[in-house]
């Protein structure tokens, strides 16, 4: 998801409410611009119950004209991986799928498809970045092969040109 609010019990009791920042909602606006200039079609959005990746998802939806985000419980903050794993085992093969979620579950997840159990990759996922890893049919453990991984400010100025 873009930039948050920063976790403050006494504003948000419960963190799933805690929302974007308007910094994070602005330059997510223009960070969606240039990752629609990587994905311009997308088969599937999927979020996480939080408000901070919904808000996320909705971006994607709006600025990229994307299908309406799913939510999926799966995908919120904590969450095991073995769940979001069995997730996207679920979707079609070949589709293009894109996941809103937390840290450090995308960090583990990417890391799972890309690498093995056995040997974990250390991945530095920023707010708002995007990865994108393709698979020759469905999703599989280890199968998956990078196409690209891009911090935000490289996706701003995808938009930019």
């Amino acid at each position: 998801h873009a930039i948050a609010e920063d976790r403050d019990p006494r504003r948000w009791p419960n963190d799933e409410e805690r929302p974007l920042t308007q910094r994070g909602i602005r330059r997510f606006r223009t960070a969606a611009a240039g990752l629609g200039t990587l994905e311009p079609e997308i088969d599937s959005l999927l979020t996480s119950p939080f408000v901070r990746a919904h808000q996320t998802a909705t971006i994607l939806e709006d600025q990229l004209d994307w299908p309406p985000a799913e939510v999926r419980p799966h995908l919120a903050g904590g969450a095991p991986i073995a769940g979001m794993v069995a997730l996207l085992a679920d979707c079609a093969p070949r589709a293009t799928v894109v996941v809103v979620g937390h840290e450090p579950a995308m960090s583990l997840l990417a890391a799972t498809y890309l690498g093995s159990a056995a040997t974990p990759l250390a991945i530095d996922w920023r707010r708002g970045g995007v990865a994108s890893i393709a698979f020759d049919r469905s999703p599989e453990i280890g199968r998956g092969s990078l196409r690209w991984f891009l911090p935000p400010r490289v996706l701003r100025a995808l938009a930019a040109d």
